[in-house]
């Protein structure tokens, strides 16, 4: 999705049912972000948007 090495993202996680279960900001710097991430095992869906409003939806899977 990104084409600019460091920018800030929106991240949003939600839950099979819809529910805001992560939003917050990152900072990606050589084209990598990192998010500490304190989920249960199960079935999210990311969205991460850029600042000239690009978006992306895809399936996240915790299981440990």
């Amino acid at each position: 999705m990104s084409k600019t090495e460091a920018e800030n993202l929106s991240v949003t996680i939600k839950d099979v049912t819809g529910k805001l279960v992560y939003s917050n900001n990152l900072q990606t710097n050589n084209f990598i972000g990192k998010l500490d991430l304190n989920l249960i095992n199960g079935l999210y869906l990311i969205t991460i948007n850029n600042n000239t409003n690009e978006s992306i939806t895809k399936k996240l899977v915790i299981a440990e």
